[in-house]
């Protein structure tokens, strides 16, 4: 019904992991779109992983930005969030986080592919590891679990999960400090 539609997009994008239906038995659009949901839907400072909707909002704003550039080289073009214009160097550390999220997620899903992961599981439990969502959707829904799952990629999994929980941020920055402390 739609009430557990909706009660369960709630969960997915509030990233309570709680689940009301399975959503093993729902079509394809339906778990896509709640794939996309536990993707986009938490919001800044949110603890929810993912890209969050502010970077999403200003991605989106980006290519409008980009295209008008395009069509109309000579006009000046501005991103701007509630009539305030965002500032070039602001806008880079959005675009580039939601460059390295994808890159994260190509990697994660080889790396659960070469561990023998079905396709479509590695696809879904790597969004829904880097979301923090909870369950995932199919076969890994809310009435399953990922204990069939290879152990390579379940380690791959808890790693996108403590990446998306944390962020990509301030583990690179950790990271750095760490071989920077070595190197002198």
């Amino acid at each position: 019904t739609m009430e557990v539609g909706s009660t369960i997009t709630v969960c997915y994008a509030s990233t309570s992991g709680f689940g009301i239906a399975d959503t093993g038995a729902w079509p394809v659009v339906p778990s896509a779109l709640l794939v996309f949901v536990g993707i986009v839907c938490g919001m800044a400072g949110s603890t929810t992983g993912g890209i969050k909707s502010d970077r999403a909002l200003l991605l989106m704003r980006q290519i409008k930005n980009q295209l008008r550039r395009v069509l109309h080289p000579a006009s000046v073009n501005e991103v701007r969030v509630n009539g305030r214009i965002i500032r070039q160097e602001d806008l880079s550390p959005h675009i580039l986080y939601i460059a390295m999220y994808s890159v994260l997620v190509i990697l994660s899903i080889l790396v659960c592919l070469l561990f023998r992961a079905d396709s479509m599981h590695a696809i879904v439990a790597t969004f829904t590891s880097l979301g923090n969502v909870g369950p995932a959707v199919g076969d890994l829904g809310t009435a399953s679990s990922f204990v069939a799952e290879p152990a390579g990629a379940k380690l791959m999994y808890t790693l996108d999960m403590f990446l998306g929980r944390v962020e990509i941020y301030p583990v690179l920055a950790v990271v750095m400090m760490v071989f920077n402390r070595k190197n002198k």
